[in-house]
């Protein structure tokens, strides 16, 4: 289910005249510097406008599962030898990933766009939220700390409802975000209204220290740590009992979402890096992971190998975002950096494990890299004996093989921060719950553009429309899917398939919460 990208020469011949006006207006105010600074910022917005109206179209490359052997059963999803067909009738309802994607020709067919960097920055920058009003709530974690969930609270009274009425058995979107993002970011709050549209509660999961939450121990979060994220599926699974959980996870969020589902933290020896033995260190017994909670997923611009991940941010002008991530991380933890400063918290423990006794708060508080601050903070608070073996151990490449629900991978080839090279292609395809779809452009949180047929931004804006200030195109083929794989369960429960069984799933979520 691919096809070739394609180009229109019309387009870049609009781009290519788009350019000529843009200079032509900077030349004309050169002469008069009072109104230089004013006059260029001008010609620039007419530039990027005209530069967006000229689109070239190209199909996202949809990659399939192998067949499966019969014989490797599983009560989420049947049978082993039907999965590779459910999979295609779920992306029947798909239309997003059959239909072209409009993508500025600046980006797609100049060297403005090389490498990704275009999309990766000027979405960041220009992007505009569309401003979603939240209900936060405060979850305390075994070992002390807290994550806040925030949680889409409708705007006004009926008239102003933003999607369908909702009711106990709605389904529930947990969103997790990108390294140091959360609910406030833009692209974020597109898929929360995105998905509010089309019929699910969302609720993001705020890691600690982001989007304004508290922190209340000297641990923050890690590429693997998933013990915040089981306590969250279960939270909600026993709040919104009898509904069905989905989740979708962006970059960090998706790397730690995979490791998850992928049941890190149930063998020997993982206890601690994955937060799943009670207290965050391995101290107190917990239940089993509560990955089988959750229906589907979908990942999107996941980094998936952090090994190669990490000499990428080492290339050129990736340096530029390894420095700007570094000094978010630095920021949250200047915030709350005496936490750290008590030598006796984690001292003991990492000793007694012959691990390095210390967080280096110095360090941190001074790292120009995401590595340095991995190195001072996050490999000391999980335990891993060293930053390379914590980026190993964290790539959720490795956990691929065992997804067992229906998990759609959205990812960009020119993603300057994920890149192409790190996606498990030969694990997508032995696993017959797993699609990859790949763009050719996209950036790393970009994708500014938009499936000709689908809807973005807010209300019932065309593809073409707002490319950089609107909703990435990531979020029309993860909300169909997440919908459609909900089809097929009501279709298999009613045919007398093997559904999910969502009720005994939250009557297990509430026993476990009580031990």
């Amino acid at each position: 289910m691919s096809s070739p990208s394609s180009s229109q020469p019309s387009s870049l011949i609009a781009a290519a005249a788009a350019a000529s006006t843009g200079v032509a207006a900077l030349a004309a105010v050169a002469a008069s510097p009072p109104v230089f600074l004013a006059s260029a910022a001008i010609a620039a917005l007419l530039l990027l406008r005209l530069l967006t109206r000229a689109t070239v179209g190209h199909l996202p490359e949809v990659h399939l599962p192998e067949k499966s052997e019969a014989g490797d059963d599983d009560a989420t999803t049947g049978d082993a030898a039907r999965r590779p067909a459910r999979l295609e009738s779920v992306l029947s309802r798909v239309p997003s990933l059959r239909s072209p994607l409009l993508a500025p020709a600046a980006l797609a067919s100049t060297p403005l766009g090389k490498g990704g960097h275009a999309e990766t920055i000027l979405a960041a920058k220009a992007r505009v939220a569309p401003g979603v009003d939240y209900e936060r709530e405060l979850l305390r974690t075994p070992d002390g700390g807290t994550v806040a969930l925030d949680a889409l609270v409708e705007r006004g009274g009926e008239g102003e409802r933003q999607g369908p009425p909702l009711s106990p058995a709605s389904p529930v979107l947990v969103v997790l975000p990108g390294l140091t993002g959360g609910s406030h970011d833009a692209y974020v709050q597109h898929l929360v209204a995105s998905a509010r549209r089309a019929g699910f509660r969302p609720v993001v999961f705020n890691s600690r220290g982001t989007s304004g939450s508290p922190v209340t121990s000297a641990r923050f979060y890690s590429a693997s740590f998933v013990g915040d994220l089981d306590l969250v599926v279960r939270h909600l699974a026993l709040k919104h009992e009898g509904a069905t959980l989905v989740a979708a996870g962006y970059s960090l969020g998706a790397n730690i979402l995979v490791n998850y589902l992928g049941g890190f933290g149930e063998s020997e020896g993982e206890e601690r890096g994955s937060g799943l033995g009670g207290d965050g260190g391995g101290r107190r017994s917990r239940p089993p992971s509560s990955r089988h909670l959750v229906a589907a997923a979908v990942s999107m611009a996941n980094p998936f190998d952090l090994v190669l991940s990490d000499k990428n941010f080492e290339r050129g002008f990736n340096r530029v975002y390894d420095f700007n991530l570094a000094r978010s991380l630095r920021t949250i933890f200047a915030e709350h950096a005496h936490l750290w400063e008590d030598e006796g918290k984690g001292g003991e423990e990492n000793k007694s494990l012959g691990l390095d006794p210390l967080f280096d708060p110095a360090r941190a508080k001074a790292a120009k890299t995401i590595r340095d601050f991995d190195d001072a903070i996050t490999r000391v608070s999980f335990g891993w004996p060293s930053v390379d073996h914590y980026y190993a151990g964290s790539s959720s490449a490795q956990r691929i093989g065992g997804v067992k629900v229906p998990l759609l991978c959205l990812q960009a080839l020119d993603d300057p921060i994920a890149p192409a090279a790190a996606i498990p292609r030969a694990a997508m395809r032995a696993n017959a719950n797993v699609v990859l779809a790949t763009t050719t452009t996209g950036g790393h949180l970009g994708w500014c553009c938009a499936a000709a047929s689908a809807r973005v931004g807010r209300g019932e804006e065309e593809g073409g429309k707002r490319l950089f200030t609107g909703a990435p195109w990531c979020d029309a083929p993860a909300v169909e899917f997440l919908s459609s794989v909900l089809v097929q369960l009501r279709e298999e429960g009613e045919g007398g398939g093997r559904g999910r069984g969502v009720a005994a799933a939250a009557a297990e979520a509430k026993t476990t919460a009580a031990l």
